[in-house]
């Protein structure tokens, strides 16, 4: 199911109470299995959402505005055992996108419910017939959410997919495209989909030290008229990690990362790269290296002679107006050891286990103007350490408004912890505060997982020993 996160929460009562000038409702505790999965929904009319998929069914849980659980129905299917890939919301229903078999043949199909929970609607995505392999598709979502995007591979060098649109319940476009010496497994770097149902397929080629002359950027425009390859060469530059999305309101595929001229394990600038989709040939790519003094603010050092940085992932952008962008990079590592059977252990751990230590850091945020050239940069100080939880409580939230942006994060990966944000104007100028205690409160969250549902709120889930609580955040 495509419904995210796996499980971990406790109790506590119902109530509303207000912290540093914001307000923070928690809802009443939900029992939740091993294997379970979840996908908040969004709100309709002061109402929030929620999909639950157990093993046996999947579940709607309605909260009011007190969050008070007021409603949970059992959605049916024409199978019991069934598959959820997705869940759509709009803005005044949402869409259930599921797989199930039926004698020999696997039908895609989506019903959409009006917020009483009644269907009003239902179609056929796709039908894959008893001579073929029903694969395992992977779902994307626009901006907007109106469309959804379902892919896969047959083959390394070969693409499926299909684009659907929820308010019409059509099929957009449905392709199965050859990538010639571009292998899935190999190349691809990340999928992005536009509102108008497009797909861009971005593949990195050639970035290694010996072949930086030919290293490229290769772009698969996919919509319902055509399919073309875009080759970007990156001067010679090699990519240390980026991120790309698309511009809806400029309508261009934009990315941004770090790079260097030599090895691909370190980062000695930025790039920003923008590619209007109705004319590829004019994107406009450009290269900038990080001065001394903000490397070593980086690293927490005092300035030395290495101008790069390593141990950082591209996790984010957020769309100036102007189209620009801003660009965040989290300091980050994983450690993985292996137990020694002389250790000493707790009898609840198996002596052949390891461990597996997560730290997700400081914050750098750049600010980047149209043309490439930076506007302003900032990096806003965290330390969180965890431990073999799939760093599931670790990094951050971005709650976007027109006059800034909050960053919510959890102070300390542990089950007391105090809530922090940094708040970010466009102008780079920076304030950090304390949203929020957890302590007695027996909430643990889960802030990679969160959902903006206005411009003033959102809501996060927490999860601690087998429950789960929804946490609404309101400024």
């Amino acid at each position: 199911m495509k419904l995210r996160f796996y499980l971990f929460t406790s109790f506590l009562l119902l109530k509303s109470t207000i912290f540093f000038a914001q307000t923070v409702t928690i809802s009443e505790e939900i029992n939740i299995r091993e294997g379970d999965s979840y996908e908040i929904i969004g709100k309709f009319d002061e109402r929030v959402y929620l999909a639950l998929d157990r093993s046996d069914q999947t579940e709607i849980l309605v909260f009011d505005e007190k969050m008070n659980l007021k409603n949970t129905q059992a959605m049916e299917f024409e199978k019991k055992y069934h598959t959820v890939l997705g869940v759509v919301p709009n803005t005044e229903d949402f869409s259930i996108i599921y797989r199930y078999k039926k004698k020999l043949e696997t039908f895609i199909k989506i019903r959409k419910y009006n917020p009483k929970l009644k269907m009003v609607d239902s179609s056929t995505v796709k039908i894959h017939k008893q001579w073929e392999l029903s694969p395992d598709y992977d779902f994307i979502l626009s901006r907007d959410k109106k469309t959804f995007i379902l892919y896969h591979f047959p083959k390394h060098d070969e693409l499926e997919a299909l684009a659907f649109d929820t308010k019409k319940m059509k099929v957009l476009w449905n392709k199965k495209i050859a990538l010639g010496d571009l292998s899935a497994n190999r190349d691809l770097f990340q999928t992005v989909i536009s509102n108008r149902g497009e797909l861009f397929l971005v593949f990195l080629k050639d970035n290694f030290r010996l072949s930086r002359k030919k290293s490229r950027f290769i772009v698969l425009q996919v919509n319902g008229m055509e399919e073309n390859f875009h080759a970007i060469p990156l001067k010679e530059q090699l990519i240390f990690d980026a991120f790309f999305d698309y511009d809806d309101i400029n309508k261009q595929l934009v990315g941004g990362g770090l790079f260097d001229d030599k090895k691909i394990e370190r980062a000695k600038g930025y790039f920003y790269l923008s590619i209007p989709s109705n004319n590829v040939n004019n994107y406009n790519l450009v290269f900038h290296n990080f001065d001394k003094e903000f490397v070593a603010a980086v690293k927490g050092k005092v300035s030395g002679e290495k101008e790069t940085f390593n141990e950082a992932l591209v996790n984010n952008i957020t769309f100036r107006k102007d189209g620009g962008i801003i660009l965040t990079v989290e300091r980050h590592k994983v450690f993985t050891n292996s137990r020694n059977l002389n250790d000493s252990y707790s009898p609840r751990i198996s002596p052949y286990a390891g461990y597996t230590d997560y730290y997700y850091d400081d914050l750098v945020v750049l600010s980047i103007h149209p043309d490439g050239n930076l506007h302003w940069s900032e990096i806003l100080y965290k330390r969180q350490f965890s431990q073999n939880d799939g760093a599931i409580y670790s990094s951050y939230f971005i709650l976007k408004n027109k006059s800034n942006l909050r960053y919510l994060y959890n102070d300390d990966i542990k089950k007391e912890n105090s809530v922090s944000e940094y708040i970010i104007t466009s102008e780079g100028k920076q304030e950090r505060k304390n949203i929020m205690n957890t302590e007695q409160k027996k909430i643990q969250l889960r802030f990679k997982d969160a959902l903006q549902v206005a411009s003033d709120q959102v809501i996060v889930p927490s999860e601690r020993r087998r429950f789960l609580q929804l946490v609404k955040i309101t400024y």
